[in-house]
């Protein structure tokens, strides 16, 4: 009854000198058997050696305990323990069911066989309680069958098994865990807060003494929430619990007790997952930066390595946005920017994806929790016994939903890469046909001006050398005329110089500014076009007009007809 009360209150870990005192306690039971003796001292020596191998038990169970929070290894320690033979059952080997069903807490998840041999250990407590047995230890018996009831919810499974050959199954909502029942809707499902709850939990981190457990649902659900604006109450939810716990454990010294050492785990995992919810946060709030990843994974490994903790997360949720990220962009991207794209973005990936896979590892070998409480938020009082809960606070994690990620994102990874390459051909085989129509336009272009000037000049020689009889005035005008009619005609032509070499389409021509000049230069030339026209007409009639007056008073003819024929002049003379 003790031990039992020993192992389920935690003072393997809040017993600074507990191992010392177990040690001496294994060394005084651990006597030596004399034949031929009585049957009462056989009896003795039988109780003596169940008890011994239950303390060896107790011991090997607190060494794993403890090494659950030797964060700075890789595995685990396999802890041995010595065992004598005894002769039978006894009271006392009930102990190493409650040894066993505490053992589970630091288990999370349960492998198969490790469920297997829990479910045995479920209908053994089940009987024992519903036959009444062992009265004195019922108490005992019920914590244990609460607890395991508590487990089974955690996993949140339909447990189908055979007794006897006959069917039966275990249905995680109709079990009762009486004194657990509020770490169900708290700590298990993690309802949103309401506005009093939110309230309560912002005053208590903003105390003298604040809790774990409030810097942990007030993060969560601003993480969950998503607002924009909650970023900066993330942020300062950080500050807030730097200048509370971080300090506190600057002055631990160097040689900690377990409990030390148990609530410096805690507070370095909470630490860890408030960092982890501010990225994630982030990362859901803002555009995609390549920088902004990298920078905030790189901090976050640098908290990791100074807390020993390997948190998978902040790499996944990494991952996660780079993946969307190249999948959403990669038919975007500019050529110029394919090189930076390449080695950068592939390299970051491919980084976060190994930091991933060993982290996913290192947790699952410490069946590492993502967050815990301190020891005495561990404690639950139940009939007058406090009752220890490790890591009570904490979701179980599936690894292997996890090892199966990791899977996805290589394949994804690979065939990005894949879809990338076979993108990069094709931005360089368009790179080249745009080269080609920039210098087909460029050539068309030349071709337009080198037309225009070769016409201007042979016209303008074509005036001066067919109209000698035109004074100066009318050849500038005649010039003029010609060169305006090209001027004209090259900018018409290099205006849809650019839908010729198939550049752009007409549509799109429109809208430029290309076209908006040379339509307005368009149209000043044709109305200089018209103004000139209607110069040289106005002046060829007054030429002829002048002509025929001058005719008129010189002719010594009789009859001088005159016909107006569409505003031109027709003189017949008849003598």
């Amino acid at each position: 009854m003790i031990l039992s009360k020993s192992i389920l209150s935690g003072e393997y870990i809040s017993n600074e000198n507990f191992i010392n005192q177990l040690r001496l306690f294994i060394e005084d039971v651990g006597l030596e058997r004399e034949e031929n003796s009585y049957k009462l001292i056989q009896k003795y020596y039988s109780v003596s050696d169940c008890l011994y191998n239950v303390l060896n038990q107790y011991s090997a169970f607190s060494s794993f305990a403890h090494d659950k929070f030797i964060i700075n290894s890789f595995e685990q320690r396999i802890n041995f323990y010595d065992k004598k033979d005894d002769l039978g059952d006894s009271v006392i080997s009930f102990v190493t069911d409650t040894l066993q069903m505490c053992k589970y807490d630091y288990k999370y998840p349960l492998s198969d066989d490790e469920f297997g041999d829990f479910l045995g250990l479920y209908l053994k407590l089940k009987k024992i309680i519903d036959n009444q047995r062992y009265p004195i230890l019922l108490l005992i018996f019920r914590i244990l069958y609460f607890k395991a009831n508590f487990i089974i919810k955690r996993i949140n499974r339909k447990i189908d098994f055979s007794l006897l050959c006959e069917t039966n199954n275990i249905i995680p909502e109709a079990l009762d865990v009486e004194f657990l029942t509020p770490l169900i809707n708290k700590q298990i499902n993690f309802f949103p807060l309401s506005e009093e709850e939110t309230k309560r939990l912002n005053d208590d981190i903003n105390s003298e003494f604040p809790q774990l457990e409030s810097f942990i649902r007030l993060a969560w659900n601003i993480a969950k929430n998503k607002r924009i604006e909650d970023i900066h109450l993330m942020k300062q939810i950080v500050r807030l619990f730097e200048s509370h716990f971080l300090h506190r454990i600057s002055n631990l010294t160097i040689r900690l007790t377990p409990k030390e050492c148990y609530d410096e785990f805690s507070i370095n995992s909470v630490y860890n997952f408030l960092q982890n919810c501010q990225f994630s946060l982030q990362l859901s709030l803002q555009s995609f930066d390549l920088r902004f990843v990298k920078d905030n994974t790189d901090r976050i490994g640098q908290v990791q390595r100074g807390t020993f903790i390997n948190n998978f997360h902040p790499y996944k949720k990494g991952i996660e946005s780079i993946i969307n990220f190249i999948e959403e962009n990669i038919s975007k991207i500019n050529y110029n920017e394919i090189y930076l794209f390449e080695n950068d973005i592939f390299e970051e990936l491919d980084s976060l994806i190994t930091k991933y896979a060993k982290f996913i590892r290192w947790g699952e070998n410490h069946r590492f929790f993502p967050f815990q409480l301190t020891f005495d938020e561990s404690l639950i009082e139940y009939e007058n016994l406090k009752i220890f809960i490790p890591s009570s606070f904490a979701n179980i994690i599936d690894y292997k939903y996890l090892e199966n990620k990791l899977l996805d994102y290589q394949n994804q990874r690979h065939f990005l890469a894949i879809k990338y390459e076979t993108f990069k051909s094709k931005v360089a085989i368009s790179e080249l046909n745009d080269q080609f129509k920039k210098d087909r336009f460029n050539m068309l272009q030349t071709i337009i001006l080198y037309a225009g000037i070769i016409t201007f000049l042979f016209g303008t020689i074509n005036i001066f050398s067919n109209n000698t009889n035109m004074n100066l005035t009318q050849l500038i005008i005649n010039t003029s005329g010609l060169g305006v009619i090209l001027v004209l005609f090259t900018s018409l032509s290099l205006t849809l110089a650019p839908i010729l070499s198939n550049i752009v389409d007409f549509n799109k021509m429109i809208k430029t500014r290309r076209f908006k000049y040379s339509a307005a230069i368009i149209i000043i030339y044709a109305a200089i076009v018209f103004l000139n026209y209607r110069a040289v007409n106005d002046l060829h009639k007054s030429q002829k007009g002048y002509q025929l007056e001058k005719l008129i008073r010189t002719s010594s003819d009789d009859k001088i007809h005159v016909l107006d024929n569409d505003s031109l002049y027709i003189f017949q003379i008849e003598k």
